[in-house]
């Protein structure tokens, strides 16, 4: 009889440290492995710093006006002359372009034998569009003078002798006759026109002279104070005060001036101007101040006419009345 024994199995561990080096190859691995992914696929961010250089063109409009003048004494103004006309057309090339020259060479009919002479001219808008064109709206006065012939009829007594009668007698009778009628007015207009500027500074016109609006009387109007101090005593000697200083005030000296003014709230006049009244007054009761509102007539003896100046001044009540403030400058 035979006894077979059954040999015990070995189990066979890991040692705890090398599981820790395991992990940790693992995640060396892990990490070498996730970077050069990220690297193949991350986004190439780059920031950019814009700036912004402005550059400051300053523009001599001073020229721009003096072109426009030069031109509109051409452009506005004619003779009746044919061959002086031509010269004129001439001389507008200087100031347009070739497409507006053309443009206006029909300004002027032929039959018209009216003449332009230029009065005045205004600027009264000048708007830069952008670095090298500017729009210009001008007004002109134009003295008109033109011409018609006119059939007159006059009549004439004529002496004849009357066979009949055998005497002279006077008979009437009608004659037409051609005279030459001239006229003048004073026209003004409003324009508008666009110029362009190059960087050297020669201008050329780009718009032709276009009708525009001119300028009218607004309808604005400054609200008046209307009430005034109480005390009949205090708006006595403030009115006392201003007609004491206002007969002074045009030929007064800087020295004289202190007595009624303080920190130079008027200036010195030294002119020859007259005072005659204070035609409209009211004193507003600001805390211890009083605010004149006033209007003052003067006589200038040079041009022999009135002048009617308004003020608007702070008084201050003390040992003597004082001017402390010209509210309108």
């Amino acid at each position: 009889m035979i006894i077979l024994k059954k040999q015990k199995e070995k189990q066979r561990t890991i040692p705890a440290k090398r599981i820790s080096i395991i992990c940790l190859w693992i995640l060396l691995i892990s990490s070498i492995a996730f970077g050069v992914y990220n690297n193949f696929t991350a986004t190439d961010v780059r920031t950019y710093v814009e700036r912004e250089i402005v550059e400051v063109r300053v523009v001599d409009t001073s020229s721009i006006e003096s072109f426009v003048f030069n031109f509109a004494k051409v452009y506005h103004a004619w003779p009746t002359d044919s061959q002086d006309r031509a010269a004129r057309q001439d001389r507008l090339q200087e100031f347009m372009t070739d497409d507006l020259h053309r443009l206006n060479l029909n300004m002027l009919r032929s039959e018209t034998e009216a003449s332009s002479l230029l009065q005045e001219f205004q600027i009264w808008n000048l708007d830069q569009i952008d670095d090298y064109t500017f729009e210009m709206r001008y007004s002109v006065h134009q003295l008109i003078r033109s011409s018609a012939t006119v059939s007159v009829d006059e009549i004439v007594r004529e002496r004849v002798h009357d066979y009949h009668s055998d005497e002279y007698v006077y008979v009437d009778h009608t004659v037409t006759r051609e005279e030459v009628s001239y006229s003048e007015e004073s026209v003004l207009s409003f324009f508008q026109t666009t110029i362009h500027m190059d960087e050297d500074g020669n201008m050329v016109i780009i718009r032709s002279p276009t009708i525009t609006h001119g300028v009218e009387r607004s309808n604005f109007t400054p609200q008046i104070p209307t009430s005034g101090i109480s005390d009949i005593e205090i708006r006595a000697e403030a009115l006392t005060f201003l007609e004491g200083f206002f007969a002074l005030y045009p030929t007064a000296t800087e020295s004289t001036l202190a007595s009624f003014v303080r920190d130079d709230a008027l200036p010195v006049l030294n002119t020859d101007h007259e005072f005659v009244d204070i035609v409209a007054s009211t004193f507003i009761a600001d805390g211890d101040q009083v605010i004149a509102h006033v209007s003052v007539q003067f006589y200038d003896p040079r041009t022999f006419s009135n002048s009617f100046a308004q003020y608007e001044l702070v008084l201050e009540r003390g040992d003597n009345w004082m001017i402390v403030e010209n509210l309108k400058g």
